[in-house]
């Protein structure tokens, strides 16, 4: 009686052609269903907490929303953007283990964020991490109005700036604001984070009189003034030097913030 013989290495040799051939052919599908209309309504009518209304447009192109809510997981607080649009976005896959890709969005103008956070009379944990899979770098990032509670009736307006999250391979997130207002004062600044080990921060913001339009008489009486705002450091116990400069006169101060 005769055995088969088994032809193993042939069948290793066909599973190794196959396996990438099936991973590009996954891709492709998800790169088809990310240029369609009906296969952008599908996935992100499948994103957890996130609720979207008059959705236009494919995501890997230009798209736009009446309105996008997302419920924050942690403590069912809610982030509300209305009017949201972006052109010219495209996506590019990461080597890094940790990243899956990086959506690049030339243009995301919002009309206005509404961020309704839930109060806690429990301490606030610090993260473990601040990873995300997917990496999001908008090349010029325009928000009308930024509404929150502790801002009252005056509300922060006309951000311009531009934001990369999951930076650098993925181990930092990125905002760089050249401009934002509220009630006749111009912030601007950046600001960015580790994404693991102490999450280390870096931010500088400068905060001086001035009204998004440019043309706005400037009071006399009120006169020339700076002030600054350093942090750094750990999340967990970060270090601040703050500065005001105004008439040739210098005023600092330092101090030492545990947020968690």
């Amino acid at each position: 009686m005769k055995l088969k013989r088994i032809r193993r290495p042939s069948l290793l040799i066909a599973s190794a052609l196959l396996v990438p051939a099936l991973l590009g052919s996954a891709a492709l599908a998800l790169f088809w269903t990310l240029k369609q209309d009906s296969g952008t309504a599908w996935l992100l009518a499948r994103v957890p907490g996130l609720q979207i209304e008059a959705p236009q447009g494919v995501l890997l192109g230009d798209f736009s929303a009446r309105r996008l809510v997302y419920t924050l997981p942690a403590d069912g607080g809610r982030i509300t953007l209305t009017g949201v649009t972006w052109r010219s976005s495209s996506v590019a896959w990461s080597s890094a283990p940790q990243l899956w890709g990086v959506l690049k969005l030339a243009r995301l103008h919002v009309d206005r964020v509404d961020i309704a956070l839930k109060p806690s009379t429990e301490p606030t944990k610090a993260p473990t991490s601040l990873a995300l899979p997917l990496g999001v770098e908008v090349t010029q990032l325009e928000v009308g109005e930024i509404h929150e509670a502790a801002l009252g009736d005056k509300p922060m307006i006309a951000l311009q700036g531009q934001l990369s999250l999951s930076d650098q391979r993925g181990e930092q997130h990125r905002l760089k604001i050249d401009e934002v207002y509220r009630d006749g004062l111009k912030l601007s600044g950046q600001f960015s984070v580790q994404t693991s080990g102490s999450m280390a921060v870096a931010a500088k913001l400068a905060v001086l009189p001035g009204f998004p339009d440019k043309g706005a008489p400037r009071d006399e009486r009120i006169p020339d003034w700076r002030a600054t705002l350093e942090l750094k450091g750990p999340l967990s116990e970060l270090q601040a030097t703050a500065a005001v400069r105004s008439v040739g006169q210098t005023l600092t101060a330092t101090a030492r913030l545990q947020p968690f």
